[in-house]
């Protein structure tokens, strides 16, 4: 029969053993039980390496990050989503990054839509294109539609960004022609009105008018953030006399709990035979010999 797209041997080790399951469930007391039992195990092992073999075949011990140059970036990067590290061999924390990138480009291995790369800003090879994305500080880790790079906003271990990468290196829609086809009619339309903005000039201004609202935002949060700061400092101030006042407390109850004890020691005293008994019990014993209250 015409295979499909998803008819890799798992999808096809997958159908097959499930139609043996359904078709082929004698009772344990018919001959064929244990044919075809032993059939059964040897399609679920036969899927469980192929399973195995799809998670295997991505990680590549010969990857490397790819360099990307400012005359190649738009060939080595078609047709992908990218992962970007942008650094100079100077820069110690660069230095420091560079096995764990180098170990996620093993591990992501060639994949068909995702590219783990790297732009040395040092090098007059890379040297526009960190120009261009306005690097600042390094490493700078950017990630996405090579014409749109985005900042990775995440953790710098190597759990975190092959996780990262897993989940977001693929294809998705975008403004490039062949990303469109990724697109839902709705956003492909949008896409359209955008391009007649872009064209009446018109484009540049709603995109200003759009990080300005952002950028309010992320100052308004900051500023948010900050009146919260002050308050747990408040807060802590207050604790910490709070705490001053609850330790004069426990002094005082201490003071208190001394005197007490002290005052119940001294209401014992030692008889003749050394056992320890009220005063007033050892008094009255004195005058008229009786029971006394030993302790």
């Amino acid at each position: 029969s015409h295979l499909g797209s998803r008819d890799t041997p798992r999808h096809i080790t997958h159908r097959v053993l499930l139609s043996t399951m359904m078709t082929s469930h004698p009772s344990p007391n018919t001959p064929s039980f244990s044919h075809n039992m032993i059939r059964i195990l040897q399609l679920l092992s036969l899927l469980s390496s192929s399973f195995l073999m799809t998670k295997i075949q991505a990680f590549d011990p010969a990857a490397e990050p790819e360099i990307l140059t400012t005359n190649t970036y738009f060939d080595q990067t078609y047709n992908r989503t990218v992962f970007v590290k942008f650094f100079s061999p100077q820069c110690a924390q660069c230095v420091q990054l560079a096995p764990v990138w180098e170990a996620l480009a093993k591990q992501i291995g060639k994949k068909r839509h995702g590219l783990i790369a790297a732009v040395d800003c040092s090098s007059e090879a890379g040297r526009e294109l960190c120009v261009k994305w306005k690097i600042g500080h390094m490493p700078a880790l950017l990630w996405g539609d090579p014409l749109n790079l985005e900042p990775y906003i995440g953790g710098p271990t190597f759990e975190e960004l092959h996780k990262f990468a897993r989940k977001n290196l693929k294809m998705f829609c975008s403004g490039n022609p062949y990303r469109r086809q990724k697109c839902t009619v709705e956003q492909n339309a949008t896409i359209a009105e955008y391009e007649k903005l872009y064209e009446d000039g018109s484009l540049d201004k709603m995109i200003e008018e759009k990080e300005k609202i952002l950028d309010d935002i992320g100052e308004k949060y900051t500023k948010e953030v900050e009146k919260l700061n002050d308050l747990a400092n408040d807060f802590l101030k207050v604790k910490i006399k709070e705490s001053g006042d609850r330790d004069g407390l426990i002094l005082m109850k201490s003071e208190v709990g001394r005197r007490h004890l002290k005052s119940v020691i001294e209401s014992y005293t030692k008889d003749e035979n050394g056992v320890y008994v009220k005063k007033e019990s050892f008094e009255d014993s004195t005058n008229d010999p009786g029971t006394k209250d030993e302790v």
